[in-house]
């Protein structure tokens, strides 16, 4: 169920992009459809809603939310973490830990980070591992790895 309730949600947001013009009345919006993507009413009814106060504080509260998350970026692409630890566990024939994910999935194939934010959280990691602790507690985008 959680599948099917996933695939809905991405599948509005296809629509959303696709057939709504939030510069267009509801009234317009109705009436361009969205190609029989979906039922008439089930159209009505998501352009009601994207175009109601409520749906539109709820937009521009999620909006805000997603600006203020760092480091949503990794390079794994549809494959979980999950999935890419037990493949790590596999080839390397020993148990990783959380911090070697981390850096797994947030490195380039030639072993760059992706962002700055990334960056910053594994060189702290190997300070760390160093013993640079008052380094590391120093640093603000550190996190703990246990």
């Amino acid at each position: 169920m959680k599948s099917a309730s996933k695939k809905w949600k991405d599948f509005k947001v296809v629509l959303k992009r696709k057939y709504f013009n939030p510069n267009l009345s509801r009234r317009q919006n109705i009436s361009n459809g969205c190609a029989g993507r979906i039922p008439a009413p089930q159209w009505v009814w998501l352009v009601n809603h994207w175009k109601s106060d409520e749906g539109q504080l709820k937009s521009e509260k999620n909006k805000a939310t997603r600006a203020l998350q760092l480091n949503s970026r990794h390079t794994t692409g549809s494959r979980s973490n999950a999935v890419v630890l037990d493949q790590l566990e596999l080839k390397d024939g020993r148990q990783i830990g959380r911090a070697e994910l981390y850096v797994a999935t947030h490195t380039r194939k030639d072993g760059k980070p992706i962002d700055d934010y990334s960056s910053d959280k594994i060189v702290c990691h190997f300070l760390s591992l160093v013993g640079s602790c008052t380094l590391v507690l120093s640093c603000s985008s550190c996190f703990v790895f246990a």
